[in-house]
This record gives structure tokens, sequence and C-alpha cells, in this order.
């Protein structure tokens, strides 16, 4: 879910991002912008919009790629702690 809450919010940047490699974020392109997981078109359509699929790379996101986001979640704890905030699991909560 972090990943794709990154995606929608990186292609709703101004500047028209889109996927490409190398990432180059002068020119708004970056080799980040791609599903989380392999996809069918019919399955990414039910995510994106027609601009978004257009902007959007079809190879899944590379391992390294994902550990980023799944470090970025790992820590979401420690970071709402430094701000006075308790991350609580609720009763029946997975």
């Amino acid at each position: 879910m972090e990943h794709l809450r990154w995606v929608i919010s990186k292609l709703a940047q101004p500047g028209n991002w889109r996927y490409g490699k190398p990432t180059d974020k002068a020119s708004c392109i970056h080799e980040a912008l791609l599903p989380w997981r392999s996809m069918t078109e019919e399955e990414l359509a039910q995510i994106f919009s027609p601009g978004q699929l257009a902007a959007l790379g079809r190879d899944p996101l590379p391992e390294a790629e994902k550990e980023k986001d799944r470090e970025l979640v790992r820590r979401i704890p420690s970071i709402l702690g430094r701000v006075g905030y308790t991350v609580i699991r609720l009763e029946g909560g997975k």
C-alpha cells in the first residue's frame, strides 16, 4: 500500500511524471513508477486512471525497491513516537 500511495502521489505532482530509466528528476522520469507486482492490464485499470496508466511502467517493482517501502513502513511507529503518538493494535486486528 505504501508503494501504491507513493506512485499515485508522484503522478499527481506537476511535471507529468512518467516511468523511465534511469531516474531523471529534472525530466520527471522515475524508474520506480511500476506496479508492486505483475498485473494484467485489467487489474491495473481497476486501480489507476487512464492518465496514470499511460505514465506507469508495466514490469513489477524490483525487490530492492520493495525493500525501501518495507523499511519505511517498519519505521512508522518510531516516526510517530517522535511527535508524541503511539501505535496500538486494536482488539481483533491483525
